[in-house]
């Protein structure tokens, strides 16, 4: 989880002359509004955000499938009271906020 922590640290604000930077696949991570504004700016009319994941345990299956891409391992058992917060993190969050993030989605980009 510190790795994963540390890893989005520095796609959000990355430090261009890092010798790491180099290595990160995906460089950043912008908000949608980041990515609407130079979209208008560069002559789209409408940006669209497309969630692929939206749906009762959001936060706890996005947990096991982060943790199988950090290890390479199926099936790590994530303790129950990480579990616990997690489901909390579903329960609360009104759909509106859950939809907003999109850990996995399509930019639909219209001219």
């Amino acid at each position: 989880m510190r790795g994963m922590i540390t890893d989005i640290s520095a796609r959000i604000n990355p430090d261009v002359e890092s010798p790491h930077f180099e290595s990160l696949d995906d460089k950043w991570l912008f908000s949608q509004e980041k990515i609407e504004k130079v979209a208008l700016e560069s002559g789209f009319s409408r940006v669209s955000f497309v969630t692929h994941n939206f749906h009762k345990t959001l936060f706890r299956d996005v947990a096991q499938i982060q943790m199988r891409l950090a290890t390479g391992v199926d099936g790590i058992q994530i303790p129950e009271w990480a579990l616990s917060i997690l489901d909390m993190f579903d329960e609360t969050l009104p759909p509106e906020i859950k939809q907003r993030a999109i850990f996995e989605g399509t930019i639909i980009l219209t001219k």
